[in-house]
């Protein structure tokens, strides 16, 4: 792949499910952006249908601090992929809000939402290209210094 396909594709958001979102703008000259990345979800429900009677989410009240990791377990089809897609826009909330560091992820322009947070789900997947252009993907004009300073902060330079 060259950087022409991965600069188009960049602000793309792939489902680790296989599902492409491409809805909602990149909203251009907004300026609020994620300082710390403190998250909380305040009474949070989710229907994947709007008409449905039954919730794949209901009343999720969670505060995740800055800088900590993470883990939501729980069985296959329970919302854990659905609840951590509502942080960058994936999807939006029925009810409740979802907020980085006080501010509802509706008030970021999904640009600087996306590019302010890192999420890493279990399943990774590499796209073609070598892995410094993986690891490039977020920023092409990373330099090679960049991109190992990054790696050595991911754990993934072993």
């Amino acid at each position: 792949m060259n950087s022409t396909v991965f600069e188009k594709t960049k602000y793309f958001i792939i489902d680790m499910d296989g599902t492409f979102y491409l809805g909602g703008e990149i909203m251009e000259g907004a300026d609020r952006v994620i300082e710390k990345g403190r998250i909380e979800f305040r009474d949070v429900s989710f229907r994947y249908h709007k008409h449905s009677e039954d919730s794949v989410l209901e009343g999720i009240n969670l505060t995740i601090e800055a800088g900590s990791t993470v883990g939501i377990i729980g069985s296959t089809g329970c919302g854990k992929t659905t609840l951590i897609s509502m942080i960058p826009r994936l999807y939006d909330t029925d009810e409740g809000d979802v907020l980085v560091d006080g501010v509802s992820v509706k008030d970021y322009s999904l640009k600087n939402l996306r590019d302010g947070i890192g999420i890493v789900l279990q399943k990774n997947l590499l796209f073609a290209g070598s892995i410094a252009d993986n690891l490039r993907w977020g920023d092409m004009e990373a330099s090679d210094e960049e991109i190992v300073k990054m790696s050595k902060y991911a754990a993934a330079d072993k």
